[in-house]
């Protein structure tokens, strides 16, 4: 990895918290279900499956800026695919800017290298960003957590934590 790490810190420009999140998440994911994105896969069949974050995972990625160097963000998944990633984000991003997108779990992490290859505004300042991995992957190692983790909770004067149900049958 060439150029320099801007911060230290993973920033979330999106301006939503865990509890927001959970509630915009199932809204985005159906109104944007069907749309075409990047013209280029509206052409050609897609063959890989895309797995639904219905909560809107926080994933760490890090984007190579135009100055070639690096800058942390936290971002949330919206599907994974054995080919790519969909990420919200709270900026555009340019397509074939370069990043590693960072699942840590268990004291372990892993760090997958690809390329933005569209980004497209939703709502407000939220956009969708399309990640292509360098290389296929085991989809095996990623699906338990975005099924398995829920999202993080924040304390507040009267409540702990949030109540986020995803009905069985419907996923």
């Amino acid at each position: 990895m060439t150029g320099k790490l801007l911060s230290r810190e993973f920033q979330d420009t999106t301006g939503l918290d865990d509890e927001q999140w959970c509630e915009m998440a199932p809204r985005l994911n159906e109104q944007f279900a069907d749309c075409h994105l990047d013209p280029k896969a509206a052409l050609t069949s897609r063959i890989d499956l895309r797995h639904r974050s219905p909560m809107a995972l926080p994933v760490y990625a890090l984007f190579r800026m135009q100055c070639g160097n690096w800058m942390p963000y936290t971002v949330r998944c919206r599907d994974l695919s054995t080919n790519g990633i969909g990420l919200y984000h709270g900026g555009f991003m340019h397509p074939d800017t370069r990043c590693y997108i960072l699942f840590k779990e268990k004291g372990k992490s892993s760090k997958l290298l690809g390329r933005v290859r569209h980004c497209v505004l939703l709502t407000g300042k939220i956009h969708l960003i399309g990640v292509q991995f360098d290389a296929p992957i085991d989809l095996r190692t990623y699906l338990p957590l975005l099924k398995a983790a829920p999202p993080r909770t924040r304390v507040t004067d009267s409540i702990a934590g949030m109540v986020c149900h995803e009905d069985e049958a419907a996923a």
